[in-house]
């Protein structure tokens, strides 16, 4: 499971955080397991690049970096599991000499539910901004019942010389791969998985069959991608296998575990979305009538303003279509980018890819006129990145000068996708610029902040304390009654 947060606080499913030539660039994921004892848990993996940090020099004269990492999963307003932690990086004689990534590995005991988890990131030696990202996590380990772990995909794994290591499991090392999306330059898909209670379900020693592979996009199992082994039902079974992909063409596709019974009937299912890019195995079968406009138009696009096109595409883009954007666009050449955009818009609009992207564009366009700052393209704000994911709110409530809030906006939809009756509260801590952040939205896996009504009112508490109950001046405030009742 995996998740995609920029400093701008954009929600996706591999975590980056920041951006490499403006602060830190991390990457984080996770998959949840259980235990032979029924105790399920949640790995956490974060990943960051060493020369995104700041250093300082320790005891020894060497230089060091320091990130200060907060993980939360609520259940409402109830914390139900809490880590807050301190990473040290490699050292270094110098940090400029800082190279490559290292990696952090946290495993958190929780209950089966349904959870908000919000992870909270700072550079401990630079500024004070804090980097935010929240994701519901699903963990469901039904006691005595078969069930499959999360899919982890694998960087790199090997057999654990150190049993204790943060990265063993079962006698093996694994290094975590934290993206969805596989570029051309890696030929081998690599994967770890648990299987659960087969003997308390099917038997005990009854055998059954693990059937494992690659489906494309309508389901299908490829022969070439596709492997079963037979195996006695215990009370756990580790599956750890690798896909030489070097012949997967470009596309969609799934990681996909069966359990079989003697009669093939699938008893259980687990699956993971990853994109593949194959330069030399191009998206097959794709209707080239149908892109032939779009082909046309990026044939005079300069590379640039493609990349920008392409920038501008990452809020309605999927998981793995987001982790090439943020990883790989800058460094591919033009034709990748090209058959990247013209697979993005066959994706949206099969009958009239060039239509849907014209069609967006108008969009971008309205946002960077409306919602874009001196420093941030509409796209990039939080507004924008609303409207382009969910398109134009039933009712927008601005409220700019009330005497005690800061100036505010409120959107409503009376359908969204993830819920009706969906609200966002976005506010501007300065009024010189157009810059409104999201503050608190009652959707699943968006920003949820229960103090939102005293944030707006901090520049009027006292000495701006944000945990201010007090009796500081709400006169003018209808922040809550305008969330409450939209209009």
């Amino acid at each position: 499971m995996k998740l995609t947060i920029t400093a701008f606080i954009t929600l996706l499913s591999s975590v980056v955080f920041g951006q490499s030539l403006t602060g830190l660039d991390a990457q984080f994921a996770l998959s949840t397991f259980s235990t032979p004892a029924q105790k399920p848990y949640v790995e956490n993996y974060l990943k960051i690049q060493a020369k995104s940090i700041n250093y300082q020099k320790n005891n020894d004269s060497l230089y060091q970096g320091k990130l200060i990492v907060t993980y939360t999963f609520s259940q409402g307003d109830t914390v139900r599991a809490f880590k807050k932690f301190e990473i040290l990086s490699p050292t270094v004689t110098d940090p400029d000499s800082a190279k490559g990534s290292f990696m952090d590995l946290q495993r958190i005991a929780i209950d089966n539910g349904v959870y908000d988890l919000e992870i909270k990131l700072r550079d401990a030696y630079g500024s004070d901004h804090e980097y935010k990202g929240s994701q519901t996590v699903n963990v469901n380990y039904p006691e005595n019942e078969l069930s499959i772990s999360d899919i982890e995909l694998v960087a790199d794994k090997a057999v654990a010389k150190n049993q204790d290591g943060p990265f063993v499991k079962n006698g093996l090392k694994f290094i975590p791969y934290v993206y969805d999306y596989y570029p051309n330059e890696i030929n081998t898909l690599s994967f770890y998985a648990e299987i659960y209670n087969a003997g308390k379900s099917i038997g005990e020693e009854t055998p059954y069959v693990i059937r494992y592979g690659i489906v494309n996009e309508y389901g299908d199992h490829l022969p070439q991608f596709t492997a079963y082994q037979r195996e006695k039902a215990g009370d756990i079974t580790i599956l750890a296998k690798d896909f030489d992909i070097s012949n997967l063409p470009t596309g969609n596709f799934k990681l996909k575990i069966d359990l079989l019974d003697s009669t093939q009937t699938v008893l259980r299912s687990e699956e993971l979305e990853f994109l593949n890019v194959n330069k030399a195995l191009p998206q097959q079968n794709a209707p080239t009538n149908k892109y032939d406009a779009l082909a046309d138009m990026l044939q005079k696009t300069p590379q640039p303003q493609l990349l920008e096109h392409i920038y501008c595409m990452k809020p309605i883009a999927s998981v793995p279509e987001k982790s090439f954007i943020r990883l790989h666009a800058e460094n591919v050449d033009k034709a990748k980018l090209e058959n990247f955009f013209i697979d993005f818009w066959m994706d949206k609009n099969p009958r009239d890819p060039y239509e849907a992207w014209k069609e967006y564009r108008k969009k971008v366009e309205y946002v960077n006129q409306q919602f874009g700052t001196r420093v941030e393209k509409g796209y990039e704000t939080d507004r924008g990145l609303t409207y382009l994911k969910y398109g134009q709110p039933n009712t927008i409530v601005r409220r700019d000068n009330e005497p005690s809030n800061y100036p505010y906006h409120i959107w409503h939809y009376y359908k969204h996708p993830k819920r009706s009756d969906a609200r966002y509260v976005f506010y501007n801590k300065d009024k010189s610029t157009n810059n409104y952040m999201l503050l608190h939205s009652n959707v699943i896996g968006e920003i949820n902040n229960p103090r939102w009504k005293y944030e707006l009112q901090r520049r009027n508490t006292p000495y701006g304390d944000v945990d201010f109950e007090g009796d500081a001046s709400d006169w003018g405030n209808q922040s809550e009654d305008f969330f409450n009742q939209p209009r």
